[in-house]
């Protein structure tokens, strides 16, 4: 059922109803974004294959039936800690020029936020303007964007007769279970990432116009991996792949390296071979920023994070722990209660006075730092730089450690209408 809430006397918050919606919704994009967001934005409006009009929502005036501003959600599932999260990524935010400054942003915010409760997403997030979505309870948590920029110079000649010689071709529909069995393969060794279906394969392929290669051996024809190969300007950027180890990643690197002017640049995670051989290369890493998220009902969440909590316990010098362990967030604190190395609950306790001599619990921390510990961005110690007023007991630290270990969270959603790579055919065959 079209959602429909009156805002104001001429305007009206709404989701899409139609294919005339769709379009303008793309074509509001184009003209106040760009043609490149306009062309995702069409995009996801008729091929994502988990997203209705319910997931788009448009602020029109009642007179003139203009678009004034817009919003999307797209529907995530993350693997984390072993789990399997329910993620809501905020997009298409975007407000008219002549109207910006008005609450319109804000009006979405506050709507998206309580869909995201109603749908029970376990955590929203977003890629947005600087600091702006702070003010909506967002925190810089997750790694993304970052990537190795490697010079060609720096990358070894083939010798013949030496190394692995692979070709190249261009993935079609008959590939995605093999994309599907690749790509899960490569994300179990992941401290995070995104589920992909069949279907989401095929959208990215055959929509979304994402350059997916085929890596095969030129001996046996048999498929050794995939890579995300974007081949514009100077750069050849690799924004995904699968390659299973350095053999094949310096293969890879060899045979591009023919095709390229100055640099190959490999997109993080930082622990795939790929990437890590670029760094022993001398890459240099290039800091891409950081997701800001959102986690709506963090006694819920925590709840959830119970499996991870008991199994990082098991492995440890706690395994049978029985106490209560209680984090203050300061606005509103948590207890914990082992049983025997078993989390038996997690409630939420209100807010508890971490005032000057009064008890907080064992561990006060400020909502922004836990949401980077809780993902494992940072340690403990890595924190108290920009958050002095973080506060553990001693007896504590250790177990806080163990229940909070670092981590290498790194987060790519690829939904964007790459359109720009659709003129370049892939080498048949390329040797190295």
């Amino acid at each position: 059922m079209t959602f429909s809430q009156k805002i104001a006397d001429d305007l009206t918050l709404r989701s899409l109803r139609d294919d005339v919606d769709k379009e303008r919704f793309a074509d509001f994009s184009t003209v106040y974004n760009n043609p490149d967001e306009g062309a995702t934005c069409a995009c996801l409006t008729h091929h994502h294959p988990e997203m209705t009009n319910d997931n788009f929502w448009i602020i029109e005036s009642d007179t003139t039936h203009k678009i004034l501003s817009t919003t999307c959600l797209i529907p995530w599932t993350l693997r984390f800690a072993g789990l399997d999260l329910r993620a809501a990524q905020l997009e298409m935010v975007l407000t008219h020029p002549e109207y910006r400054g008005r609450g319109l942003v804000r009006t979405q915010m506050k709507h998206f936020e309580r869909v995201v409760k109603e749908r029970d997403f376990d955590l929203s997030f977003i890629w947005g303007i600087p600091y702006y979505y702070r003010q909506y309870g967002y925190a810089y948590t997750i790694e993304g964007g970052t990537f190795e920029a490697l010079p060609i110079w720096k990358i070894p000649s083939a010798s013949l007769g030496e190394g692995l010689s692979i070709r190249l071709r261009p993935a079609v529909a008959d590939d995605i279970p093999c994309l599907t069995e690749l790509y899960n393969s490569i994300s179990a060794g992941l401290d995070f990432s995104t589920q992909r279906s069949s279907a989401y394969w095929r959208y990215l392929l055959e929509h979304a116009h994402h350059p997916i290669e085929m890596l095969e051996s030129s001996e046996t024809g048999e498929v050794i991996g995939y890579a995300v190969i974007s081949r514009l300007g100077k750069s050849i950027n690799i924004l995904e792949n699968s390659l299973p180890d350095s053999i094949t990643s310096l293969a890879l690197l060899q045979a591009l390296k023919t095709q390229v002017s100055e640099q190959i640049q490999i997109s993080w995670p930082g622990n795939t071979p790929l990437a890590e051989l670029a760094m022993q290369l001398g890459s240099q890493t290039v800091p891409g920023g950081q997701w800001l998220l959102h986690v709506p009902d963090m006694t819920r969440f925590l709840n959830k994070m119970i499996p991870a909590f008991e199994q990082r316990l098991s492995n440890s010098a706690w395994a049978n722990l029985s106490a209560e362990i209680r984090i203050n967030l300061f606005r509103e604190a948590f207890s914990l209660r082992f049983e025997r190395g078993e989390l038996a609950s997690v409630d939420s306790i209100g807010f508890v006075d971490s005032s000057m001599g009064a008890d907080g619990g064992d561990f006060c921390i400020p909502p922004e730092a836990f949401l980077r510990l809780l993902f494992g961005y940072r340690a403990l110690h890595e924190l108290f730089d920009a958050w002095p007023d973080i506060v553990v007991k001693p007896e504590a630290r250790a177990l806080i450690n163990i229940l909070f270990p670092r981590l290498q969270p790194f987060l790519y959603t690829p939904y964007h209408d790459l359109g720009a790579s659709r003129d370049f055919v892939a080498p048949s065959s390329v040797g190295s």
